[in-house]
């Protein structure tokens, strides 16, 4: 229409039953489009949320999971720890009694 190709409609009439020719089925294709990018529109808003709340949890997790493998270094050590030396002997390179420094006796 714009290059002159083809002639503009000679009434709204024949505008109106053109329009009304087109198959029910292709409205209904449009509306569904139509639906399916209203959907899409609404998952992308949703994303930057969706997002935010997985890397909570996630890290969440991590520090439950580093926390627990913590503990357990730290069981060990003190288990370790016990086991090689006797109750009054210094506990990481502290002296129970008056505070006194020691050299830690723990293998590096």
């Amino acid at each position: 229409l714009s290059n002159g190709e083809v002639e503009a409609p000679a009434s709204p009439q024949l505008v109106s039953d053109y329009l009304n020719s087109i198959s029910g089925d292709g409205i209904e294709r449009l509306n569904t489009i139509e639906n399916r990018m209203d959907n899409l529109e609404s998952s992308v808003n949703q994303l930057p949320d969706a997002i935010s709340g997985r890397l909570e949890q996630w890290q969440g997790e991590h520090d439950e999971r580093l926390a627990n493998e913590l503990s357990k270094i730290e069981s060990f050590l003190v288990t370790a720890n016990k086991s090689e030396y006797p109750s009054s002997s210094p506990v990481n390179g502290v002296n129970g009694v008056n505070g006194d420094a020691y050299q830690s006796r723990l293998p590096l």
